[in-house]
């Protein structure tokens, strides 16, 4: 992965958004979806969070399957589309909001998504350091680097909170 070009990346990115549905059933599959969200378009970003909708909250609770379901909240900037697709699913119903709560990685995944500094020290290290921004070369200028991600991460996480809080607060 790391001698691919920027293209060679996208064409794999492409490939793989269309095969979300079986990759995210195993651990190294996991990884590959992670690589796939960190490095994708915008475009391809968004095809792979609707693809892991429908079982993000199950993969939530799996250290080795949350990491795609992570660096989607740390890395994708349509937090309209993180909310329909992940944090809908990881806090509704209550009951659901109440079980995710009280599981260790869930609620690390959670936490992720309010305050991407908080979760990072429940989670294990070396997934951690998956979840650093990625930068790739700026297509207008490239001895320039520019981040995947155009978002601030400050700004995700105060559209991310909006939306979760009134919810978690309800709970408490």
């Amino acid at each position: 992965w790391g001698c691919a070009s920027w293209a060679e990346k996208d064409g794999l990115t492409e490939l793989v958004r269309t095969q979300a549905d079986k990759l995210k059933e195993s651990a190294d599959g996991c990884q590959v979806l992670a690589s796939m969200i960190a490095y994708g378009s915008a475009k391809n970003r968004k095809h792979i969070v609707k693809g892991l909708s429908s079982s993000c909250k199950e993969m939530a609770t799996y250290q080795d399957t949350c990491l795609p379901v992570v660096r989607a909240l740390v890395s994708v900037d349509d937090t309209r589309l993180l909310t329909e697709n992940i944090l809908k699913h990881l806090l509704h119903p209550t009951d659901i909001l109440e079980e995710n709560m009280f599981d260790s990685v869930c609620s690390a995944v959670i936490c992720m998504a309010l305050n991407p500094s908080c979760g990072s020290s429940y989670l294990p290290k070396d997934m951690v350091d998956k979840l650093k921004p990625v930068t790739r070369p700026d297509p207008k200028n490239q001895d320039k680097e520019m981040e995947t991600s155009k978002k601030p991460t400050e700004k995700r996480r105060a559209e991310l909170c909006k939306m979760a809080l009134p919810t978690i607060l309800s709970y408490v």
